[in-house]
């Protein structure tokens, strides 16, 4: 699929009066767009890797608002809403009081409103549309260099909307489909659909012949099972940093299983210094860290430093 094809295929998940605006956004626009926002009151935007470009009621993309912007109305929101929730919305609940819904395709919505007493959110003031894309081979060189001498643990860090996904998705395909010379056995945690783009049980995104895909697993649940039951070399998910996904970690480690994760992180600094960062590397089951050059750049990697020493030597010279 296109690059472009992917923000129409999103776009056509929206409510009928904001897809008819998106589909006429041009090719190139479209190609490099990474978001929808649609926002109560305020003009539809696409976000490019330097920043918004506001649609005009034509689909033109400016840099800022023209005069026939585009209006993101309440009633637009809510039926957007409903039609990314397949106009079933009590079975994404347990999802929209995570703040997303995951769509076909891998797209996520993250969803913005009024959070009720009765456990549910209510009056839509926002929602962001990421644009899921698989960027076949974009992983490669990385791979290479990485695994080289073998496989090791890999945490990739960087800001958001950096590529973090983009790339431990083609890390999956590359280790899974024997681009390395070898074909490894490959389990992929997917909390939130966003790594194989399931629909109706089936996996969009090419993960590899050798690739086992848990989708919609707490990740602390898949890794255990995965662990337990599918004898991986290599588990790959996104975003960890919780407790009980920590625990799991540790658990693999010990199993012989090496780890591919991401994390939000800025900059080297913040690696040190975030406790969820920090969490990560003291599990001991990163040896290398990838640092993402941002959302400018995204899949750019700045650098790879060797975490393979912390914790200990490493955590107290970083303080020091």
């Amino acid at each position: 699929m296109q690059e472009s094809e992917r923000f129409y295929e999103a776009a056509g998940m929206l409510c009928d009066r904001v897809r008819a605006v998106l589909l006429h956004v041009a090719r190139e626009a479209a190609a490099g767009a990474q978001e929808i926002r649609l926002r109560a009151g305020q003009p539809l935007a696409v976000y490019l890797g330097d920043g918004h470009r506001f649609v005009e009621q034509s689909g033109a993309c400016l840099l800022s608002p023209g005069p026939r912007p585009f209006t993101v109305s309440r009633s637009d929101l809510f039926e957007s809403f409903r039609a990314l929730c397949g106009y079933s919305v009590h079975t994404h609940e347990a999802e929209i009081l995570r703040g997303y819904i995951s769509v076909a395709g891998g797209h996520r919505a993250g969803v913005c409103g009024t959070f009720s007493g009765a456990g549910m959110v209510r009056d839509i003031t926002s929602i962001n549309l990421r644009i899921a894309r698989q960027v076949k081979g974009v992983a490669l060189p990385l791979a290479r260099e990485l695994f080289h001498g073998g496989l090791c643990g890999v945490l990739i860090a960087g800001a958001p909307s950096s590529g973090k996904t983009t790339l431990i998705r083609d890390l999956a395909r590359v280790l899974s489909s024997g681009e390395l010379g070898r074909f490894y056995k490959v389990s992929v945690v997917d909390e939130r659909g966003e790594l194989g783009a399931t629909s109706a049980g089936q996996a969009f995104n090419d993960l590899g012949p050798c690739a086992d895909l848990l989708c919609g697993y707490p990740k602390g649940m898949g890794i255990d099972i995965a662990v337990r039951t599918l004898s991986p070399q290599v588990i790959i998910c996104d975003e960890v940093g919780r407790q009980d996904e920590l625990d799991a970690i540790r658990m693999g480690m010990f199993s012989a299983v090496q780890m591919i994760a991401t994390v939000h992180c800025a900059g080297e600094e913040e690696l040190w210094r975030r406790p969820q960062a920090r969490a990560l590397l003291e599990t001991g089951a990163f040896s290398k860290t990838v640092l993402l050059e941002g959302g400018a750049a995204p899949g750019r990697v700045r650098r790879i430093i060797d975490t393979s020493r912390l914790p200990g030597e490493g955590l107290r010279a970083a303080e020091e």
